[in-house]
């Protein structure tokens, strides 16, 4: 059976710097941003489904897009 799913939460992250080519610099930045995903996928058996994943960050800025991301997974269940 088909199934959807969306989600909202923060997200914190450190990005530096070193180098740029031979050119040595020193930058570092961090920042707590919203992040969301969305989800789509089938269960193909009880214990299998496949999933597709949308995730995007609000980590944009001074010309820089929003972190964003694609997964397609594939999840076997084991219960015990």
């Amino acid at each position: 059976s088909p199934f959807i799913g969306i989600g909202i939460g923060l997200i914190h992250f450190k990005d530096s710097v070193d180098k740029v080519g031979t050119l040595v610099v020193n930058g570092e930045e961090t920042s707590t941003n919203l992040a969301g995903n969305w989800i789509a996928g089938v269960n193909v058996l009880e214990d299998i489904d496949i999933r597709y994943r949308y995730f995007v960050a609000d980590t944009g800025s001074n010309g820089v897009d929003n972190a964003t991301a694609h997964s397609l997974m594939a999840n076997l269940k084991f219960t015990f």
